[in-house]
């Protein structure tokens, strides 16, 4: 099962050009390879690994263009996730938000909850086609929590 959201058109802003959710273990596995786009995964239950690292719930994984990668399900608990994937050059100043491991290109996220939620609504509107505005929308909500971490954080080293 793949389920994807597509965009009707293309916006100055950042643009999405999509947005799944698979808990198919011969889907959600990848490489080795590499993609000319940027990628946003985000594990919401089970495991796998990503370039050998092992990435549970509650953390994520990111790739760049050009990024050689691989990545797959643990066999005894495969793993369900959400992805988000953009051709914009502009997604690449949002990556810092994600803190993510320089090492590993791994990071944590907060709450699994709201992303349950996305996949729920990207599965009841499977291969549907969303005007642009609205895949920035969704994209936004699923990237809010990484805004407000990092507001927070830019926040606390200031007054230090």
């Amino acid at each position: 099962m793949r389920y994807h959201v597509f965009p009707a058109a293309q916006y100055p802003l950042l643009s999405i050009y999509s947005i799944g959710f698979s808990g198919d273990p011969q889907i959600t596995c990848f490489g080795p390879g590499q993609r000319t786009q940027y990628i946003v995964h985000y594990v919401l239950s089970g495991k796998g690994y990503f370039n050998g690292n092992l990435v549970t719930c509650g953390h994520g994984f990111l790739i760049t263009p050009g990024m050689l990668e691989e990545y797959y399900p643990d066999p005894e608990d495969p793993w369900e996730f959400l992805w988000v994937t953009s051709n914009s050059p502009r997604m690449a100043e949002l990556y810092p938000y994600f803190r993510e491991d320089e090492r590993t290109h791994i990071f944590e996220y907060q709450d699994y909850r709201p992303l349950r939620k996305i996949a729920e609504r990207v599965v009841l509107n499977c291969n549907t086609t969303c005007n642009s505005f609205e895949m920035l929308e969704l994209f936004m909500s699923i990237f809010k929590q990484h805004g407000e971490c990092g507001a927070t954080q830019q926040t606390k080293s200031t007054a230090d």
